[in-house]
């Protein structure tokens, strides 16, 4: 799909789950999609979390290791 309508979609998606006040588990590697979309997020390495809560958060002050560098490779 082009940007335009996979943004489209993605609000429509998950303003229907909002709506209903449901939990949706989605697994991506696109930080900025995540960003737009997350109430949370968690970031994993070797199967631990290192980070867990806010996008906002992660982004404005990431915390160290696998987290830290997943962000410096986004920007």
């Amino acid at each position: 799909l082009d940007a335009v309508t996979r943004q489209a979609l993605s609000r429509d998606f998950f303003a229907r789950f909002r709506e209903r006040e449901a939990t949706v588990v989605m697994v991506t590697h696109d930080l900025a999609q995540a960003r737009r979309v997350a109430d949370k997020v968690a970031v994993f390495d070797q199967g631990r979390v290192t980070y867990f809560g806010p996008p906002d958060a992660l982004f404005s002050e990431p915390p160290g290791g696998a987290a830290r560098a997943l962000v410096e490779a986004a920007q």
